[in-house]
């Protein structure tokens, strides 16, 4: 069973590892996408889809990799 959320929806605030202001937002996707996360911040808006192929080894933490890119402690959006 696939399901997204209706429309975008970001959130704001402090980011647990650097102290930044940060902000994320979750848009729905096209069908059979997956999630997929896009570093917006980076030059190229690089891309790092959520699968176990791109689970990085980290400490008390879930992190996913594509390249350079890094998303961290993603199982707090993942459920």
């Amino acid at each position: 069973t696939q399901r997204t959320v209706a429309g975008p929806v970001t959130i704001e605030g402090f980011g647990l590892f650097t102290g930044s202001s940060v902000s994320a937002t979750i848009r729905p996707a096209e069908e059979d996408s997956g999630v997929v996360f896009v570093r917006s911040d980076l030059p190229g808006r690089p891309v790092v889809q959520a699968t176990v192929s791109h689970v990085a080894d980290a400490p008390r933490r879930t992190v996913l990799t594509s390249g350079e890119a890094r998303v961290e402690t993603v199982e707090h959006c993942l459920g």
